[in-house]
């Protein structure tokens, strides 16, 4: 179209037909499926849940379950999203536990040494006419972003993570485009030591290639370091068993995924009971951390808040 002898384009998309292609996992839908859950409630049901998760790596329990508690999310607090970090030696499973989290949601796997700003959080990319227009990554487009290697991540995509983490949004400011959208991402992270692998005579932030104030923001770290004689021992003969007999897992990755997306049309409130053992629990810890100068992170406000959203999810 010619405008005062300028060109103008104008896109157009005429819809033919609509067709809904993710499947209807917001509730578990058949008789069966309900006796199987309500025949397990009582019988150790959240660790069959976990040793369900990623059946092919041995251990990691109490990891497995926190990934579960992600993924089902926090209710109705102020941030319902929960956000974890994985940092451990290289070859631990940090990796495959990402990899099997992708399978159980709206999800999307980045590794931080390859993503690019508009891949992750916002950019502005070329089209194929030659004009550059801004465009939003995988902060924004899904429920569930693993981010692997983070600590290799660049400068700017630290901060879009901080923000994505802290505000629930991303932002692009560059000449002549000022925005700021909507990230409501659950983010699940993994990083390797600094040196490699964990050095015990260094302290917490003198092990990890992450600003204290990045990882303050998460709800959960956990630590995957050493591995004694008797784990790897475990470890040895559970791969051994995989190889030898059919392994039984309690749930398929399809029935994991219906079940979560049913926890997540439950709305548990917080009973004064449990708000009081949550706040005793802060304080105490908050009191061992400051008397013992414990080289770690801080307890901070937001701490609590991750707690609550950990308790609803477990609800």
């Amino acid at each position: 179209v010619k405008v005062k002898g300028k060109m103008e384009n104008e896109i157009i998309i005429e819809i033919e037909k609509i067709e809904f292609i993710d499947e209807n996992l917001d509730k578990v839908s058949t008789t069966e499926e309900l006796k199987k859950i309500d025949g397990m409630l009582a019988d150790n049901f959240f660790d069959k849940l976990a040793d369900s998760f990623a059946p092919n790596i041995f251990g990691y329990d109490d990891i497995k379950k926190s990934i579960l508690l992600h993924l089902v999310g926090g209710g109705n607090t102020r941030r319902s999203r929960i956000h974890i970090i994985i940092i451990g030696n290289p070859g631990r499973g940090k990796s495959e536990l990402l990899n099997f989290t992708g399978k159980l949601g709206k999800s999307c796997y980045v590794n931080g040494k390859l993503a690019s700003g508009a891949g992750l959080a916002a950019g502005i990319v070329k089209l194929s006419t030659g004009a550059s227009v801004p465009s939003t990554g995988a902060l924004t487009l899904y429920d569930f972003v693993m981010i692997d290697e983070m600590d290799k991540s660049r400068k700017e995509d630290r901060a879009a993570i901080l923000e994505c983490l802290e505000q629930g949004t991303v932002s692009l400011k560059k000449v002549g485009v000022d925005l700021t959208v909507p990230a409501n991402a659950s983010i699940l992270a993994a990083a390797n030591p600094r040196l490699g692998k964990w050095k015990n005579e260094l302290g917490l932030e003198q092990n990890i290639n992450l600003e204290s104030f990045l990882l303050s923001r998460f709800d959960l770290i956990w630590g995957v370091i050493q591995q004694t004689n008797t784990e790897r021992a475990q470890v040895a003969h559970h791969i051994i068993s995989q190889a030898t007999r059919e392994q039984e897992i309690p749930f398929s990755v399809d029935e994991l995924k219906r079940y979560i997306n049913f926890c997540k049309t439950i709305r548990p409130k917080l009973t004064e009971t449990a708000a009081k053992h949550l706040e005793d629990f802060y304080i105490r810890t908050a009191e061992f951390i400051q008397e013992n100068n414990d080289e770690t992170l801080p307890l901070e406000e937001r701490q609590l808040e991750g707690l609550i959203r950990l308790a609803t999810a477990h609800a």
